[in-house]
Formats: structure tokens, C-alpha cells, sequence
């Protein structure tokens, strides 16, 4: 929020450039507790089948928690992105 306020500063253009910047950020962090969420499902799934024996449900969940990985780890990506440009809105330096 400290850098929002910084925002205040600049022009509309600018703020809203930096408000989108935010916006991408945390919509993909949601889409990432989205599909984290799915992923513990699966795993969940996958375990209790595996101890109930059942070994082609808990492959078949296995494979949907990876395909469900594979959308978390893309979102994961955007949100880095997203943050590298917030940092470089703001002239931030690691």
C-alpha cells in the first residue's frame, strides 16, 4: 500500500498504469490459491485411494493434480512478471 500512496503522486495516466500492474498481480495470486486449492484436492484423493489399494483413481487423481500444477505454476509466472513490473514502476532494485 505504501507504494499506492507514492502513486498519489504521479499523474492519472501513470496511476493507472501502476493500479493495472496491482490488479494483474493479485488476480493472478487468487488464480494461484484457486488452483492450489484443487491441487490439495487431488492430492487428498490420490492418497486415500493409494491406501484403499486402488492405484488406477489415485493415478488418474495424480494426473489431474498435475495438470492443475501446471496452470498454478503458469499463474506463478504472471504474478512474478507482474511483480518485476511493479518493482520497475517504482524504480525498485533487489
Amino acid at each position: 500500500m505504501y507504494y499506492l500512496k507514492l502513486s498519489a503522486n504521479t499523474s492519472t495516466e501513470e496511476y493507472k498504469e501502476v493500479i493495472q500492474y496491482y490488479i494483474n498481480y493479485t488476480c493472478s495470486a487468487i488464480n494461484m490459491t484457486h488452483y492450489g486449492e484443487i491441487m490439495s484436492s487431488h492430492l487428498e484423493n490420490a492418497s486415500t485411494y493409494y491406501l484403499n489399494g486402488k492405484d488406477l483413481e489415485a493415478n488418474q487423481e495424480m494426473e489431474s493434480f498435475e495438470e492443475a500444477k501446471q496452470s498454478y505454476d503458469s499463474f506463478e509466472e504472471k504474478m512474478n512478471e507482474y511483480l518485476m513490473q511493479i518493482k520497475d514502476y517504482y524504480n525498485i532494485r533487489e
